[in-house]
């Protein structure tokens, strides 16, 4: 229990950061030349649309990663990558778009919305909602995710 406001309290700690240094910060909305981690996101949906959601994952998660999930407590770590892992992603697809990336420094961070649709079903059909990750650049450049969540509820698309 004393995790679940440790992890609030973390993530306004990074997004405060982020805020506070405007001359560092980059702020790209969709539309304009996206910057690397815009890109990255924009990839991992790709990998997700073409491989699959567990494979699209595992290939961005940090190390470190928690997964926040309706009804369950942090997945972080080990855990984290055990649920990827023993997720069944044949029968659907993920995919998503961000909205607006923030980057500060080595953590940035990406949201938008998100859709999920049988594979045999047509797109006006998927669920729909948004999303937030929260990204480390590792010693390569590449950027890999610390912390990704996402809410349903959006109305279909029309």
């Amino acid at each position: 229990m004393k995790l679940i406001p440790f992890l609030c309290l973390s993530a306004m700690v990074i997004l405060a950061g982020c805020a506070n240094e405007q001359a560092k910060q980059e702020t790209v909305p969709t539309g304009e030349v996206p910057n690397l981690l815009q890109q990255t996101d924009i990839e991992f949906s790709d990998y997700s649309n073409k491989h699959g959601m567990k494979a699209a994952f595992l290939k961005y998660m940090d190390s470190s990663a928690v997964m926040l999930r309706p009804g369950h407590m942090p997945y972080e770590k080990d855990s984290a990558f055990a649920l990827i892992k023993g997720m069944v992603d044949s029968t659907f697809v993920l995919t998503w778009g961000p909205m607006r990336t923030i980057v500060s420094g080595e953590l940035g961070y990406t949201y938008g919305t998100w859709s999920s649709r049988g594979k045999n079903q047509p797109v006006e059909s998927a669920e729909r909602g948004t999303y937030v990750t929260i990204w480390r650049k590792q010693a390569d450049g590449s950027w890999k995710f610390v912390l990704d969540t996402g809410n349903p509820g959006l109305s279909p698309q029309k």
